[in-house]
């Protein structure tokens, strides 16, 4: 079925996390949600593995390499990436709080009454201007 207006709720969101790595040849990277900058950031470092017990399996893990987390931020103070997180060369992800964070999906806000007036009266003048 075509669609005669657009639903913006069904638009793709932007990116709400970044994470930047030291020793990548792409350091910037964007990421639609937490899970995704945690497989970004997953064990890539070299050195020493180590073991721990999860649900009663051995699991082993790799170090992490020296990364930061931001979050973009759209506030009274304005908009920006704001550092979350940082992870040293070395630090693993069972014992680092990223791993432990859990995302919650921000409110969609809602269109100003301000913003909707000011689009009322460009497409009036607009309209008054082509007649």
């Amino acid at each position: 079925m075509r669609q005669t207006q657009p639903d913006p709720s069904e638009f793709p969101g932007q990116p709400r996390w970044a994470t930047w790595t030291a020793e990548r040849s792409v350091q910037f990277k964007a990421h639609a949600s937490i899970s995704h900058v945690k497989i970004s950031l997953n064990g890539r470092a070299s050195g020493p593995t180590r073991s721990h017990v999860v649900n009663g399996v051995n699991v082993y893990e790799a170090p992490l390499e020296e990364s930061w987390v931001y979050e973009w931020v759209v506030d009274d103070l304005g908009e920006g990436w704001v550092e979350r997180f940082h992870i040293n060369v070395g630090d693993f992800k069972s014992s680092h709080p990223l791993w432990l964070f859990k995302e919650k999906p921000r409110q969609v806000r809602p269109v100003s009454q301000e913003a909707l007036d000011q689009t009322i009266a460009s497409i009036q003048e607009a309209m008054g201007a082509s007649q």
